[in-house]
């Protein structure tokens, strides 16, 4: 992203949700949307800096992003949606957009998609994921993440929402919090030294 630019982020009361809010924001977004699944949700986006957040199970994202940017178009979409999001995330996306997907919650095929949408944009389709990476690339990763944005969570510019805290042998309950998407930020499982 480039100062000033546009970004969309799908899932944005998630934990890589709200992180993305605060890095856009830091970043010089001119504007951040995000979308999430209630209300509550998208007032949390809001107090993390979101300027537009839009419940998708009230309102469609997409007329909401060309109105917000006149008619231009998004720069950055992170998405964690995939396929049900995929056609009106081409729609939407500004000329020579990138659209970056970093997970497919509602599925990873796409049947009926003309690479055109692509091309003729100019778009960017980069993807991504840690679970193939490298130990050693997720550690530098990591590294720099601490030392570009620790000082904004010690300072307070910066914050993670945590929503439930459950134990160890509680790890199914929090598997169904999350499974049900009414979670908001991150679940944390303790160990406790008896296990």
């Amino acid at each position: 992203m480039e100062k000033g630019q546009t970004v969309l982020i799908h899932a944005g009361a998630s934990g890589v949700g709200q992180a993305a809010i605060q890095v856009a924001k830091m970043g010089g977004a001119s504007k951040v949307i995000v979308t999430a699944g209630s209300d509550e949700k998208c007032k949390i986006c809001r107090d993390l800096g979101a300027d537009v957040a839009v419940n998708y199970r009230k309102e469609d994202f997409a007329p909401i992003c060309m109105d917000e940017t006149g008619g231009k178009g998004i720069n950055l979409i992170i998405d964690m949606v995939g396929r049900d999001y995929w056609l009106r995330n081409t729609q939407i996306a500004a000329v020579e957009g990138k659209i970056v997907v970093v997970a497919a919650m509602s599925g990873s095929k796409i049947e009926t998609f003309d690479m055109r949408q692509l091309m003729n944009k100019r778009l960017w389709l980069l993807t991504t994921t840690l679970r193939t990476r490298s130990k050693e690339y997720q550690e530098k990763l990591r590294d720099k993440f601490v030392s570009d944005c620790m000082k904004h969570f010690e300072d307070g510019t910066m914050r993670i929402t945590i929503d439930a805290v459950y134990t160890w042998t509680q790890v199914s309950e929090a598997h169904k919090r999350m499974e049900a998407n009414i979670s908001a930020g991150k679940i944390i499982c303790t160990v406790d030294g008896n296990g």
